[in-house]
């Protein structure tokens, strides 16, 4: 009989990760230098985690952002939306997501499956306060400019201030009645 699994290695381990993706991003990832930085071995982390690419996957997953903003109208809720995502795609952990996405999408790979999940959920979020001020047929194509316009920027590694609220304003405006 096998001992329990311990839950809090879990988390020590995505801390772990975490640290290291900031330090080396996804290229310079390592099972090896996580299990040293953690002090735990490395099949430790493999029974928890097939590959480092399925473990990436689940760090990623984590650090998407998942707070819909309290605001007062869904206008500023969506500017907060844009802007919170806008900002973390800038982030270290954004540009790994980024790279543990596209990586996903290799051939060969197995995908990103949890970080893609954590993707749409957050993708939910705006089509629910979308959908409070559009017409249905105008919520998904709005939809897609405005997770465009939060995601877009760290691509392109361009940023304007004011932004978010002129980007949500404009798709508002074309996409009202």
């Amino acid at each position: 009989m096998s001992r329990p699994r311990d839950p809090t290695l879990d988390e020590t381990i995505r801390a772990g990760a975490v640290a290291l993706l900031r330090e080396v991003g996804c290229q310079g990832f390592r099972v090896e230098a996580l299990a040293a930085r953690v002090a735990l071995p490395k099949t430790t982390i493999y029974r928890r985690w097939p590959s480092a690419a399925a473990l990436l996957d689940h760090v990623a997953s984590t650090l998407v952002p998942t707070a819909v903003p309290e605001t007062a109208t869904p206008r500023d809720a969506l500017v907060e939306l844009v802007a919170t995502d806008r900002a973390f795609a800038a982030s270290v952990e954004g540009r790994a997501a980024l790279q543990v996405l596209g990586a996903g999408r290799d051939p060969g790979s197995s995908g990103a499956p949890e970080l893609e999940a954590a993707l749409r959920a957050r993708r939910h979020q705006y089509h629910a306060v979308a959908a409070q001020v559009l017409r249905p047929d105008r919520v998904p194509p709005a939809v897609d400019l405005l997770v465009g316009a939060a995601w877009g920027p760290a691509i392109v590694a361009a940023e304007e201030p004011g932004a978010p609220a002129a980007v949500v304003d404009l798709v508002l405006a074309g996409a009202g009645d």
